[in-house]
């Protein structure tokens, strides 16, 4: 088993390496997601830095909300930027966050309300580069809300953080009916034709707080290293024949490495007569 610190960090590695020879290629995964993001720092000067969102379609964009989540995924990959980036998110720490939070067992609204997007400024990098600074802040409730996996998900994770394990079930449960066999037919996949993979992960972080381990987790585990590009990001969207759509961005990578890689869904409660699985990590 990999060896964690109490904050989710892997110890002595520089990068989230399987323990398993079983799969050469989840190992050259798990080191390329921390290596993508590591691509996407900003300096900023003075210690701080932030994390574009994407090699090409946001490449002068930094959202606060996303380098948070960015710097908990550096963590995990045991990167000395990780403090850097954390320190450019504190400087915002005034913002409400509405969605992510929960992965780190912070509280969020529930319903989990849609984004709201922000713009802060600007800033100049310290290669001369003119950043937009952004944040996802709250927005409003959605009245189909559990017509769309991510939220679903987080509002699972919340009622689970509460101990409301049925409610979190039930959830869980609406998700399943979402599944095609290939991704989450969802509200949002009808209006594009696309699969979205940041759901993907989301539901491997539940599934593994929930101590979960069925058919979905399965599909995930054998395919999701066919959603990563060259440079190690994982690409935003997919069809049914597996055909990767999009930029790579930080989010999406930034989530499969909490999902797959960390021990975060490991510390929401659960009850331990209910526990049928005890998670394996890639």
């Amino acid at each position: 088993m990999i060896p964690y610190t109490r904050d989710g960090r892997i110890l002595n590695n520089p990068h989230p390496l399987p323990d398993s020879e079983r799969d050469e290629e989840h190992r050259m995964y798990s080191w390329s997601l921390c290596g993508f993001l590591e691509s996407l720092y900003r300096g900023l000067g003075r210690g701080v830095g932030c994390l574009v969102e994407s090699p090409v379609a946001e490449r002068d964009r930094c959202y606060v909300n996303t380098n948070l989540l960015g710097a908990h995924a550096l963590r995990v990959c045991s990167s000395p930027l990780a403090g850097r980036v954390e320190a450019f998110a504190k400087r915002y720490r005034g913002l409400r966050f509405c969605r992510y939070r929960v992965l780190w067992r912070e509280r969020i609204p529930y319903p989990p309300p849609t984004a709201k997007r922000v713009r802060l400024g600007a800033l100049r990098s310290t290669n001369g580069e003119q950043l937009l600074v952004l944040a996802d802040t709250c927005g409003p409730v959605l009245p189909d809300w559990t017509s769309y996996a991510d939220l679903l998900v987080l509002g699972a994770l919340e009622r689970l953080r509460q101990h409301s394990y049925s409610a979190a079930w039930r959830l869980h449960q609406r998700l399943l009916g979402m599944w095609s066999g290939t991704g989450f037919r969802d509200k949002a996949y009808t209006a594009t034709g696309l699969y979205e993979s940041y759901k993907l992960a989301l539901y491997y972080f539940l599934a593994r707080a929930l101590h979960e381990d069925n058919h979905v987790t399965d599909w995930i585990r054998a395919n999701i290293c066919k959603l990563v590009r060259r440079d190690g990001g994982v690409v935003t969207h997919y069809d049914d024949a597996l055909r990767r759509h999009g930029d790579a961005n930080l989010e999406t990578t930034a989530l499969t490495i909490l999902a797959l890689y960390s021990n975060y869904p490991d510390r929401f409660p659960y009850p331990a007569r209910t526990r049928k699985t005890r998670y394996r990590l890639l």
